[in-house]
């Protein structure tokens, strides 16, 4: 599976074919019609094809199938039929769209773009004569031969990089990154579900509410009305549901009748999912690729940016940059209290804000329900409000890039759909609902399953990016495995892993003690944010008193720990939020009197 992310690794044809395409929502055919002569691709009034040049048309039908075996186009009714698939949208959103006061002619094939986005949906993009009437288009010149002509083209693709910059970093901004918009379906073929399977889904919402409008159900539903009014005028001609009154703009309310309600139990006993229309599993899997954290290769800056609001010392972001930016698994260890889940979890802030994911998938007439609030976080704004327009997708839901943290409590059971037998829907695995973000396997070598058994488990996975999974009729699905997995234990990786495991884990980065700088550094940041007033000269008190007279290591944890033990106490015996010795003697003998040995260990 391969494809492309700049627009000039594609042909002269090859861009022709992806701009055509978008400008006719993403669809096109192969047909022959009396303007040509033969077999040309048509995208609604537009065609590819020069008159002055027949070999045109030739080479633009030769094309497609490089696009499909680029994942740009698939075909959809048809060998005749064509649509772009997600990357083919992400990477027609790079074509220029520049005003021109006319249009632009390269040996006789005219393309006229505008900036207006509407008008750009409807604006013809023809390779004839016709266009060369326009008073401001040049005259059309000899014909020219058929190499010759290719190298000509380049208007037919033109790119306007500064544009999709300012686009871009505007998303960027306000934290909506455009690299997957799955568009709003127009008909119920669009969504990938058949009609019956959306009018149980009717039935079932009915069953639960009791009466809602159409708009209601629309919205429950997560699909425009447009596609859902066949189905409910369907339901009405079978008896299932009767309108009980009317609604705003010609909607109606709709309550189930005594047939609807018995079919609407039988639905909810083979399946009693009853919420957002699922996303075929297909499109799931495009969307993983279309915004894959590998896709990106975040640098200092990001890095920098992630960790700003906590004390990293630059030589462990010198060693955790590479890693990063590679995308790949790794290793944090190190003593207890360092901060290496705290590091772990502003990892994934280096790669792009937000993705977008399906509320549930269905594959095989098997619902997997996916969004799960414990681990993805949504976004919710008014810039988000602003620029998620009508036709998007409202079955897909912006999160913030998901960090799955999942410790002692891991067992192998989570690393595979769970299946309901009384709801008969399953619910995504950890690492599926991880893909796109990171997964931080906490704590690791002391969950309540052999460390080599789990290791084992992903050692597939790891290599090819690709994880099985089983549905509830047992069939396998093969699913991506595209998320950063990083495993945090205060063990050494050697005396958990064997040598075959630790090479797909190519980065290991130890997390040791800060130094006395370092450590004296961290309890001015926590003075600070806790709003404690924390003298200098409390802090070497604290030092010679309970390190330096009995070796007691440093760890990040602690500065944090006192002064909130320091802060309470305060609090509570109203007395000025001041670590002043005698409060601090108070805070060290709560917090390290039951470690083992007094230490911080």
């Amino acid at each position: 599976m391969h494809t492309i992310a700049t627009p000039e690794s594609l042909s002269v044809e090859g861009q022709a074919i992806v701009e055509l395409a978008a400008k006719n929502r993403g669809v096109f055919e192969i047909a022959t019609r009396a303007d040509t002569r033969g077999p040309a691709i048509r995208a609604g009034h537009s065609k590819l094809y020069d008159p002055h040049d027949p070999d045109y048309a030739k080479r633009c039908r030769e094309t497609v199938p490089e696009l499909i075996e680029l994942l740009l186009v698939k075909e959809t009714r048809d060998r005749q039929h064509f649509e772009l698939t997600n990357f083919g949208w992400q990477l027609s959103r790079r074509f220029c769209v520049k005003p021109t006061t006319g249009s632009e002619v390269a040996g006789g094939a005219t393309i006229c773009l505008q900036r207006d986005h509407e008008e750009l949906a409807h604006n013809e993009l023809t390779h004839d004569d016709t266009a060369h009437h326009s008073s401001d288009a040049t005259p059309p010149s000899e014909p020219t031969p058929p190499t010759e002509q290719k190298a000509e083209l380049p208007s037919s693709a033109l790119w306007n990089t500064e544009a999709v910059s300012e686009k871009e970093s505007l998303l960027s901004a306000l934290g909506l990154e455009d690299s997957f918009r799955p568009e709003e379906p127009r008909t119920l073929k669009e969504t990938g579900l058949n009609g019956a399977f959306v009018d149980d889904l009717i039935l079932k919402v009915l069953l639960g509410a009791g009466s809602l409008s159409g708009r209601d159900i629309a919205e429950q539903l997560c699909l425009p009305k447009g596609v859902l009014e066949d189905r409910l005028d369907g339901l009405r001609q079978r008896q299932y549901l009767t309108p009980t009154g009317s609604a705003l703009l010609g909607d109606h309310v709709y309550q189930l009748t005594d047939p609807g309600r018995e079919r609407a139990r039988l639905a909810a006993q083979e399946c009693a999912y009853a919420g957002p229309a699922p996303v075929p599993l297909e499109d799931y899997l495009d969307s993983v690729q279309a915004q894959t954290i590998r896709s990106e290769k975040p640098k200092r800056a990001q890095l920098e940016k992630a960790f700003s609001d906590i004390n990293v010392e630059p030589r462990m972001l010198a060693q955790l940059g590479p890693a990063i930016s590679a995308g790949k698994g790794m290793f944090i260890y190190g003593p207890p209290g360092n901060g290496k889940t705290t590091v772990a979890q502003r990892i994934t802030r280096c790669f792009g804000q937000n993705i977008l994911i399906p509320h549930a998938i269905v594959e095989g007439g098997q619902i997997i329900k996916f969004y799960d609030a414990s681990c993805h976080e949504l976004v919710e704004s008014k810039a988000s409000s602003l620029l998620m327009t009508s036709d998007h997708d409202r079955r897909w839901i912006r999160i913030k890039r998901p960090t799955v943290v999942v410790g002692g409590e891991l067992t192998m059971d989570s690393l595979e759909l769970k299946h309901d037998l009384v709801s008969h829907v399953s619910e995504a695995s950890l690492q599926l609902k991880s893909n796109c973000g990171s997964l931080l396997i906490d704590d690791f070598g002391r969950q309540r399953i052999n460390p080599t058994e789990l290791l084992n488990r992903w050692i597939i996975p790891l290599e090819n990016r690709i994880d099985y999974l089983s549905l509830a009729n047992g069939k396998k699905i093969e699913v991506p495995f595209e998320q950063l997995i990083i495993f945090s234990t205060n063990l050494e990786p050697h005396d958990l892993a064997d040598d075959a495991f630790l090479r797909r884990i190519p980065f290991k980065i130890e997390i040791g003690a800060p130094s006395r700088d370092e450590f004296i550094k961290l309890f001015g940041i926590f003075a600070k944010k806790l709003e404690v007033d924390c003298p200098i000269e409390s802090i070497e008190y604290l030092l010679a008193a309970h390190y330096d007279s009995c070796g007691r290591p440093f760890r990040r944890c602690q500065a944090r720990d006192l002064l909130d033990q320091v802060a309470h106490f305060c609090e509570y015996n109203e007395l000025q939020p001041v670590a002043t010795p005698e409060i601090l003697d108070h805070a060290v003998t709560n917090y390290f009197t039951a470690m083992a040995g007094g230490s911080a260990e």
